[in-house]
């Protein structure tokens, strides 16, 4: 079975799990961690590592908010895990890409597989692009 962990500041991760649920439902095993519901980092880590541990013939895929933040740079530790990877800079389609792709090759190729394809959802709309987009005839990938 894959688990999809959701962990970051704040509680992003409390939001990211609610969107996920409100689009897919609620048939994957999805887990939200809250740096505002724990003290530290580390906290988070023992918890998903005791998960880890207790159930080591699953795979889990673990997103993180921030590159090089504090709840990454813990977390990354279990990316060390053979049945682990930690995913960094979660957006919403980069979950449910992950979730909803392919199930075939490593969790590390999936995981960049999933980067790949939701990469290009990551676009700044100002004025002109815009009326670039209606001026070519894009107007229905706005």
């Amino acid at each position: 079975m894959e688990h999809y962990i959701l962990a970051s500041h704040g509680s992003l991760a409390c939001g990211m799990k609610s969107a996920v649920e409100m689009i897919c439902g609620n048939e994957y095993p999805l887990a939200s961690y809250d740096l505002d519901h724990y003290d530290t980092p580390e906290e988070i880590y023992a918890a998903i590592e005791t998960q880890i541990q207790a159930e080591p013939r699953d795979e889990y895929v673990i997103f993180t908010d921030l590159l090089g933040g504090s709840v990454h740079n813990c977390l990354l530790r279990l990316g060390q895990c053979d049945n682990a990877v930690v995913i960094a800079g979660m957006h919403l389609g980069l979950v449910l890409g992950m979730m909803g792709g392919e199930k075939e090759g490593t969790l590390q190729q999936r995981a960049d597989e999933a980067i790949r394809m939701t990469t290009p959802m990551i676009t700044a709309f100002a004025k002109e692009r815009i009326q670039e987009n209606l001026i070519y005839g894009e107007e229905e990938e706005i």
